[in-house]
């Protein structure tokens, strides 16, 4: 759970002020829900007389050129982003524009999926992957993510963890996949210090640790890292992503060798 000094301590509480959005004659779509949110949604559904539609993405394959799966009527929608979580997304956002338009999304309209474009979301640029994954469960689908998309690889991860979040929950996530870890500090303010990472990271069974506070710097440490096959990952914050996502971008533009994933 994330903002829980604004939202509130359990997916009831939350659910309740994310139904804030809904309004009068306006069809709610939304992807599965748990049970505890859902009956929430529902109720508040129910008392503005909306239509309701749950939205499921079926036959779900992730590749290099990005995520396809199957609407519930059939139709084979395929999205230039990675992850199993993204066909979701997408199937929602598909439903969602039909019911505004009042029509079924055209062929030509589907197409553009192709070149759809989420920074800092599984975003493969030149050798490296950019995510902002802040929480355990962020963290768990990008691990999933890299394991399906780059089978047998291991990585050399760039991290910052901004204070007030469960550090410990994603190092134990990222853990299995990363051969070598350099600790940075994104933010002066929010992020918390590497330093303090360090034992955390080592206790989740990343045996080569390192900390390199200056995020450009630690990203070049990670480079230099990088054995015969493995890819770097950056990961851990948005401020992280912002900070070091133009270099990732300029290092990518002169670099010939073919990219990991869509981009």
């Amino acid at each position: 759970l994330e903002h829980t000094d604004k939202l509130g301590g359990t997916l009831s509480a939350i659910a309740g002020e994310k139904t804030g959005i809904l309004r009068p004659g306006v069809p709610l779509v939304h992807a599965p829900l748990p049970t505890e949110a859902l009956s929430v949604v529902l109720a508040r559904a129910v008392a503005l007389d909306l239509s309701v539609e749950e939205v499921r993405a079926r036959e779900v394959e992730i590749a290099l050129s990005g995520t396809s799966f199957s609407m519930e009527d059939g139709r084979r929608i395929a999205a230039a982003v990675l992850g199993r979580h993204q066909a979701t997304n997408v199937a929602v956002a598909v439903r969602a524009a039909e019911h505004w338009l009042g029509r079924p999304v055209r062929e030509g309209e589907i197409e553009g999926l192709r070149t759809l474009s989420l920074p800092a979301r599984v975003e493969p640029i030149g050798r490296a992957i950019l995510d902002s994954a802040h929480t355990p469960d962020s963290a768990c689908v990008l691990r999933e993510t890299l394991q399906a998309v780059y089978p047998e690889r291991s990585f050399v991860t760039v991290l910052s963890i901004s204070r007030d979040k469960d550090a410990a929950g994603i190092l134990g996530e990222i853990a299995p996949v990363t051969r070598r870890l350099v600790l940075c500090r994104a933010e002066t303010q929010r992020s918390r210090d590497p330093e303090t990472l360090e034992p955390l990271a080592w206790a989740c069974g990343i045996e080569q640790v390192e900390v390199v506070p200056d995020p450009p710097v630690a990203l070049e440490r990670a480079r230099q890292a990088l054995e015969p096959g493995e890819l770097l990952v950056v990961t851990g914050s948005f401020y992280l992503a912002g900070a070091l996502r133009p270099l990732l971008v300029a290092a990518a533009s002169a670099d010939l060798s073919p990219a990991p994933g869509v981009r």
